[in-house]
């Protein structure tokens, strides 16, 4: 848990360099939620860090209308 402790807090600390601050924030908010939801396993929470970072990690009734917005075709 510590080790998981570090690895967010150094994510937060490069994503502090690379984000605007309402972003930042969301993305604090989100890690924070990651470390405390009781379904979430260590792997799952590696696949939200490093490939969907700014993804919604609490399910939620939007969730097939985020999958086709992530789905749709681009021109």
């Amino acid at each position: 848990m510590i080790l998981l402790f570090l690895l967010v807090i150094t994510v937060f600390a490069l994503r502090l360099i690379l984000t605007s601050r309402l972003h930042l924030f969301i993305l604090t908010l989100q890690y924070i939620l990651i470390l405390f939801a009781p379904r979430r396993t260590l792997h799952q929470i590696f696949i939200h860090l490093f490939l969907f970072p700014t993804a919604n990690i609490l399910p939620t009734n939007l969730e097939p209308t985020r999958a086709m917005h992530l789905n749709r075709k681009l021109p």
